[in-house]
């Protein structure tokens, strides 16, 4: 990663159909953190953490937050105690806040601009169709890549075909994902690093700035 380090935000859906699944994305976000340490000097790597489910006017029966975030941050056990305490609940309806999610990651983080930086988004569903659905998200990520920054995918549906909405992202912010039971998720940007970041099925499941 070069002299300038990496700036790394997981961001994920922690509605309730991730019941399932919740914990194993959990797991494999501190393992490839615990890998990353092994591979990058502490002061190189920053990490953050954004997870999402559903604005409050498409979840009115059980809306908790739409967006929660850890900052970037080289503490790595700021990183684990955000994440003990998310748990998948709520999401009312099929789509969930992906854009919001990307948003916060984006917007809210204070990015290296020298570091290579990348987001990891995780998620069982496709964002709202309002507000001109999926090419609101695309415009964002297309922005984010522009300026340098990376975006991959990850389908946690546990299904053989990726969701189209998160391939499109993906194909948009150059890091196309592969996700089924037992398929290895191949991270580009880690190309020669070799950390082992397979994915397992991760069923479907049910977050805004209060």
């Amino acid at each position: 990663f070069g002299a300038h380090g990496l700036d790394l935000v997981f961001v994920f859906d922690s509605t309730g159909s991730m019941g399932p699944v919740i914990s194993e994305t959990r797991t494999r976000i501190r393992n490839l953190v615990r890998v990353l340490e092994s591979l990058i000097p502490k002061d190189k790597i920053r990490i953050g953490v954004v997870t999402y489910r559903d604005s409050r006017k498409f979840d009115v029966g059980d809306w908790v937050y739409t967006v929660k975030a850890q900052g970037l941050t080289n503490r790595v056990e700021s990183v684990h105690r955000f994440l003990t305490k998310v748990e998948a609940y709520g999401g009312g309806d099929i789509p969930e806040a992906v854009y919001e999610g990307l948003s916060t990651a984006i917007h809210a983080n204070n990015w290296r601009s020298k570091a290579v930086r990348i987001i990891v988004l995780f998620g069982d569903a496709p964002p709202h169709p309002e507000q001109d659905g999926i090419n609101r998200v695309t415009k964002l990520v297309e922005r984010w890549r522009r300026s340098g920054g990376i975006v991959s995918t990850i389908d946690t549906t546990g299904q053989g075909k990726v969701m189209p909405e998160f391939a499109e992202i993906a194909r948009v912010g150059e890091m196309i994902e592969r996700r089924r039971r037992d398929d290895q998720v191949k991270n580009p940007a880690l190309e020669g690093q070799r950390p082992d970041v397979s994915a397992e099925k991760i069923p479907a499941g049910a977050a805004e700035a209060p």
